[in-house]
């Protein structure tokens, strides 16, 4: 059998790869060589019954290759010895190849084609010698030995044994695709041999159209009228690839000119020959690709056809016949089920062919112009599959005669570029499976009609039984990836219709009908922002209506209307304009026909379904994963274990769900082990040792594939979680542009984020406004505003998906906005890493009051103008508050004060429209310096004021969520989880406190209390070292006071620290009022620095330095620090330490001090 195999391999690879060689040397002698190469698939392979005739062949062949060796050599000789100086021929000495310039690339074919040629007679002449004797015998002793020398081989035996049983199995494999499939396979290699259009080619592509037109109208074909076509074809192959071989000589070449009529026949020139240069192979330089690739194919052709050709000689028609019917009597596999699906939806492959893929756009004609109307109609058809069957016959007719006229219009004498038919023919293709299910669905209710009801039924559920005992699990597993891939698409296929109406709409100049395009889209996500049912009663005339409009357009583009903002545009232009309107009215037609109803069902808010009803959650879900698929893939184990082994896996299945994964593995693999123990294993029980072990590997990625989709499915939730937390702010964040028209923006914005219950209505008014906008200035500065209209559509759609997750979960909104839900109060003292946690998730809780008055800071020492002033004023009015819940209850009139001076200066900023008059702070009798314009932020046309409010609205948005704390701390719920924020009683003396405190002791005890002891113990000293810092900066009266304050500090620290709370803070709130003082009248004073400075520094200089005077606004004059960022420092660290003394771990503090007092004295 090896022997035979290795005989097959050489005679079938070895010896065509040689005689290729005749491509690279055209000449008479290489011709003999593709005669031969013609030769060889008509010969059997060399066995010890065909030797003779393949031998006579392999004989012949060394001799002709020998006589030509030694026709050159003798040649050569009589060149370079007798005839030196004569002149010869150069027409002669190409044709035959003895010119005595080629050199190496003459001697080399017709060397290496000799030695090859005699090693292979040689060797299939030693192997066929050696079979008989090996075949003798009787059967049981021939298996006796054989299991002898298996076990006596050596590792090279084995590996080149397995080798000739995998070449075995690939030759059976390529011999029933030819003998089964040759029909397939000669019409497929019929349709890649028109690369090339021509006369000759012509009649490949007749017969390629006749055999895919026959076959779809469901005929079968006559094995002896299919056989003789097939010799027929072959001759015609033949005779092509020799006359084009010819062609390639110059004699021919020079007596045929590319140039002539004969072209038509696709005969073409591929080598060019020099006749002062004849050893050189030179190429053709006005070929292309597809002359290459032409002879090939043909080549390929042949071989096939001569393949079939010996086989059907060497075996009877009769049995070829009864093999196609055992053949087709066998069980439907996976492939074959994929392919009746693709013949049941062969309809929309048809009209996306002739709408989308090549005929409407690709190749744009009137002819063309036909399946684009034909495949509109056909989709606005409500049955359009029942349409699209009735006319498919029509659809081959007209697609045949439509790519036969542009098949002969491509010759190359009537077109300079050779057509390429691939996509026309894939088209084609569509509108023959199309035919063949119409035809076949037909033929199958005749049956039904014919035949008896019951008998039908019968017979159906027999099959039904069978397929369910057999492919039980393959049918669950498809159903399963069935199901999944078109959740996929149903979830997701509306965010593609969107994206491409982005694009359709400003893709290129914007014109008419694009700006249709824009008023649709705005219509609906208007509609879907204001009103969601409302918007998914019209979601579907909506749809209707959008693909009327694309058929409208594309036909108007088609047609090269320019009146309506369209021109005409070369094919290439054409074809990338038209491209776009045409996959969006694909992607809306397949949304509309396919997505749309489940699409309806799956975002019904009213009517959620269960999560535990969906079968992807199912599998998604740990404990249920390995069960559903030992239901799917591992039928085929299970059918191997054993009884025993049986129960040992349902004891292990008791132990738990998280364990299930590994008890598989351990019981296949004690299967597989014991099975080994048994007996020596054969060739089919180590197939089926391979399928178990594969089947486990596939059983173990498929767990592991279970479990990313459980990871992503948690990060997915998740991030839908943190977007739920955070789009309020990212929504309100974007305020770019100032100008009138962005005031709806800002003041809804503003009003709306302290005030959560107006939130909704804030979101739809800038929807709608956004979409008025966008209509009205559809030509400008579109960006801006869509994404605005982005944003208010994605926090709509984050809102309503976390509502309908909550639903399918039965699930609550939680109490708290965090992250870490499992982090409370109660672990805030465990570890670092709960300590982390917690501030993570309700840092703002603690310190939103501090964060918000630090803003406050921050603006005024931006800004030092007259705005910055009132900001003081308001953090005087809060501060003056002192109590926390006393503040809390002002905290609503102050975002409303917030909200409506950033109102305020955004009307400031826009002004009144320029015109002749002009403000009366600019009359030309005005004496108002610049600077105290600037200083005044008022409207200036000369000067604009500063339109950057991020840090207003930073302090807008912070105020807004402590408004939100300061509700959240009326909740039971919220202070359970994160604490209360109730100050310390002011009354209480720390130095005597007794009662239970509700923090544990943190003095010395992990690295977490080693933190709070640095927290809470020394941070008192390192705010006086700050407060020395911010009075040392500079030498003013301002800074004075802060001097006196840090040494009156350092001289009663200690002491200060055991009086009673009420003391403490007694004196720390007079340091934060001097703080907040000194921060309010320096922006006060700027006025001086920035609009008097010059008489100041004439006539009060003193002045300047008592009070540091300086400008922060930029301006003519030179900019300077006043000294704030210190202040603003020194706040902060103040409002710190206020809130240590005013916190329970400060008792431990004061304790510790206390009992250090004790033992020291």
């Amino acid at each position: 059998m090896a022997s035979q195999m290795v005989c097959g391999l050489i005679f079938r690879l070895l010896l065509p790869t040689c005689l290729a060689a005749c491509l690279f040397r055209y000449n008479v002698l290489s011709f003999v060589y593709l005669i031969y190469l013609l030769l060889l698939p008509l010969f059997p392979e060399p066995t010890s019954t065909t030797m003779q005739q393949t031998g006579h062949l392999l004989q012949s062949l060394c001799f002709t290759s020998m006589s030509f060796l030694l026709l050159h050599i003798i040649y050569q000789i009589t060149i370079n010895s007798l005839l030196a100086g004569n002149s010869i021929s150069s027409d002669f000495n190409s044709v035959i190849g003895a010119d005595a310039g080629n050199g190496i690339r003459v001697f080399i074919p017709d060397i290496g084609m000799f030695m090859v040629g005699l090693a292979i007679w040689l060797l299939c002449r030693s192997l066929v010698q050696k079979r008989p004797p090996e075949e003798m015998g009787e059967d049981e002793e021939d298996e006796e030995e054989e299991e002898e020398e298996e076990a006596k081989e050596s590792t090279k035996m084995k590996i080149l044994r397995m080798v000739a049983e995998v070449a075995s199995k690939v030759k059976e494999i390529i011999g029933n695709l030819i003998t089964t499939a040759g029909k397939v396979v000669v019409t497929i290699l019929l349709g890649m041999t028109i690369m090339l259009p021509s006369l000759t080619s012509f009649v490949y592509f007749s017969i390629f159209l006749f055999l895919c037109t026959w076959w779809s109208l469901c005929r079968t074909f006559n094995t002896l009228i299919f056989s003789c076509m097939c010799v027929l074809m072959a001759i015609f192959s033949a005779g092509h690839l020799v006359v084009l071989y010819l062609y390639q000589f110059q004699f021919f070449q020079e007596s045929i000119s590319p140039n002539d009529t004969y072209v038509v026949f696709g005969i073409a020139p591929i080598v060019q020959t020099n006749c002062s240069c004849t050893w050189k192979l030179t190429v053709h330089p006005d070929r292309k690709w597809y002359h290459f690739v032409n002879p090939i194919m043909l080549l390929i052709l042949y071989y096939t056809l001569a393949t079939l050709i010996r086989l059907w000689l060497q075996e009877p028609l009769k049995e070829s016949e009864d093999e196609e019917n055992d053949i087709k009597k066998k069980g439907v596999g996976a492939m074959v089920k994929f392919f009746h699906f693709i013949m049941k939806q062969s309809y929309i492959c048809a009209l996306i062919a002739m709408m989308l893929q090549a005929w409407s756009i690709t190749y744009v004609s009137w002819l063309t112009f036909v399946f684009l109307m034909w495949s509109c109609v056909l989709w606005m058809v409500r049955d359009r599959r029942r349409y699209a069957m009735l006319s498919s016959p029509f659809m081959v007719a007209y697609g045949n005669l439509v790519i036969v006229l542009q098949y002969i219009w491509s010759f190359e004498n009537m077109q300079p570029v050779a057509g390429f038919f691939v996509t026309k023919m894939m088209c084609l293709v569509t509108f023959w499976l199309l035919l063949r299910q119409t035809l076949t669905e037909r033929q199958e209710k005749q049956k039904e009609e014919n035949t008896g009801l019951l008998d039908v039924l019968v017979d159906s559920q027999k099959k039904e039984e069978e397929k369910d005992k057999e492919e039980g699990g393959e049918q669950d597993l498809l159903h399963v990836l069935g199901s999944l891939v078109m959740g996929v698409l149903v979830k997701y296929w509306i965010y593609i219709c969107g994206g491409m109406f982005f694009i359709v709409s400003f893709e290129g100049t914007i014109v008419m009908y694009k700006i249709i395009y824009m008023m649709m889209l705005l219509s609906c996500v208007a509609l879907y922002q204001v009103h969601y049912e409302w918007w998914r009663r019209i979601l579907k005339y909506f749809w209707m209506t959008v693909v009327m409009y694309t058929m409208l357009v594309l036909t108007i583009i088609y047609t090269f209307l320019k009146d309506l903002g369209l021109e005409r545009f070369s094919v290439s232009m054409l074809f990338t304009r038209i491209f776009i309107p045409t996959s969006f009215l694909l992607a809306c037609i397949l949304h509309l026909h396919y997505f749309h109803q489940p699409f309806l069902q799956l975002t019904d808010l009213q009517a959620v379904i269960a999560k535990e009803e969906s079968t992807i959650y199912r599998l998604a879900e740990p404990a249920a994963s390995l069960e559903d698929l030992t239901m799917l893939s591992a039928s085929s184990i299970e059918a191997t274990l054993p009884k025993d082994k049986e129960e040992k896996e349902e004891e292990q299945q008791s132990w738990g769900s998280g364990n299930e994964t590994e008890q598989a593995l351990v019981v296949v693999t004690d299967t597989v082990d014991s099975m080994s123990d048994e007996k020596p294993k054969s060739f089919s029980d180590q197939r089926s040792d391979f399928k178990n072990k594969w089947h486990l590997v596939v059983d173990r990625l498929t767990v592991l594939f279970l479990k990313f989709l459980e990871y992503f499915h948690k990060l997915q939730l998740f991030i839908w979680w943190l977007l739920e937390i955070h789009i309020i702010k990212i929504v309100s964040c974007y305020i770019v542009m100032v100008s009138l028209l962005n005031v709806v923006f800002l003041a809804s914005w503003a009003f709306a984020l302290p005030y959560s219950q107006y939130q909704p209505l804030a979101s739809s008014v800038c929807t709608v406004w956004t979409c008025v906008i966008i209509v009205c200035k559809m030509l400008y500065q579109l960006k801006t505003n869509l994404l605005m209209l982005a944003l208010l559509a994605f926090e709509v759609t984050i809102y309503r998906h976390q509502q309908y997750f909550r639903l399918r979960n039965k699930l609550s909104p939680p109490a708290a906005r965090i992250i870490f839900h499992d982090i409370t109060r109660q672990h805030l003292d465990i570890g670092i890493v709960s300590f982390v946690k917690y501030f993570i998730n309700y840092f703002f809780y603690k310190f939103g009051l501090e964060t918000c008055l630090l803003l406050v800071v921050n603006i005024i020492g931006q800004r030092m103008d007259f705005y910055a002033m009132l900001h003081a004023f308001a953090l005087i009015a809060v501060m003056y508050r002192r109590r926390r819940k006393a503040i809390a209850e002002i905290w609503s009139k102050y975002c409303f004060f917030l909200a409506s001076m950033l109102t305020f200066q955004y009307f400031v900023c826009i002004g009144i429209p320029p015109a002749d008059c002009k403000y009366p702070w600019r009359f030309p009798n005005s004496t108002t310096d610049p600077n105290v314009i600037k200083w005044l932020y008022i409207p200036d046309f000369h000067t604009k004021p500063n339109p950057h409010f991020l840090a207003d609205f930073a302090l807008l948005l912070c105020a807004s969520l402590q408004r939100q704390v300061f509700d959240d701390e009326n909740k039971a719920a919220v202070r359970i989880m994160a604490g209360d924020n109730v100050e310390i009683c002011r009354d209480l003396d720390a130095a005597s406190f007794s009662v239970h405190n509700p923090v544990p002791d943190f003095i010395h005890c992990s690295y977490l209390d080693m933190l709070k002891v640095i927290m809470f113990s020394y941070l008192f000293w390192f705010v006086l070292t700050i407060i020395f810092i911010t009075g040392t900066t500079r030498i003013s009266v301002f800074c004075m006071g802060y001097l006196v304050a840090c040494f009156y500090f350092l001289l009663f620290g200690g002491d200060l620290l055991l009086k009673p709370i009420k003391k403490i803070l007694h004196y720390w709130d007079f340091l934060i009022a001097y703080n907040i003082f000194v921060i309010t009248m320096k922006n006060i004073l700027s006025i001086l620095a920035c609009g008097y400075i010059n008489s100041l520094i004439r006539n009060q200089c003193w002045l300047i330095q008592l009070f540091s005077l300086a400008c922060t606004i930029k301006c003519e004059l030179p900019k300077d620090e006043a000294g704030i960022i210190w202040d603003s420092i020194c706040f902060a660290f103040l409002l710190l330490q206020r809130r240590v003394f005013m916190s329970y771990y400060f008792l431990h503090v004061v304790a510790d001090i206390r009992s250090s007092q004790i033992l020291a004295s």
